[in-house]
């Protein structure tokens, strides 16, 4: 190998040997490893050492998705509370409510086949509702 200078001449540099190429590989490999894996740990490690409130912030939004990615659903056997709320209210109306009203609310408790289910309600009003 040849390298040329300003002046036009040309200087001749020996040629690198295989061993040598091996350790400037072998060199490289492990710079590279160093930049891509213990840097951002030992970063990681010594911000988690701090006690600062964004790293406590992260941490916590980090926990909640791998929560909700991990999670399960609702089991079979989780008791289950239909509550008519003040939502309800104004959506259906003034309590109590039709029958059909209550029989459609049965129906849709009735599709996640409950193994026991109760009941209380207070119908005291009167309403023209049969």
């Amino acid at each position: 190998m040849s390298i040329s200078s300003e002046t036009g001449g040309s200087t001749s540099l020996a040629p690198v040997s295989d061993k040598m190429k091996s350790k400037m590989n072998t060199w490289g490999k492990s710079l590279l490893l160093i930049i891509t894996a213990i840097l951002p740990t030992s970063i990681i490690a010594a911000l988690s050492l701090s006690s600062l409130p964004i790293l406590n912030e992260i941490n916590l939004k980090i926990y909640d998705y791998f929560l909700l990615a991990t999670s399960s659903p609702a089991s079979i056997n989780a008791p289950l509370i239909v509550d008519i709320d003040e939502r309800s209210l104004r959506e259906y109306g003034q309590w109590p409510w039709p029958r059909f009203l209550l029989a459609e609310l049965l129906e849709k408790i009735q599709q996640y086949e409950p193994l026991v289910w109760g009941w209380t309600s207070c119908l005291l009003s009167l309403t023209g509702h049969p």
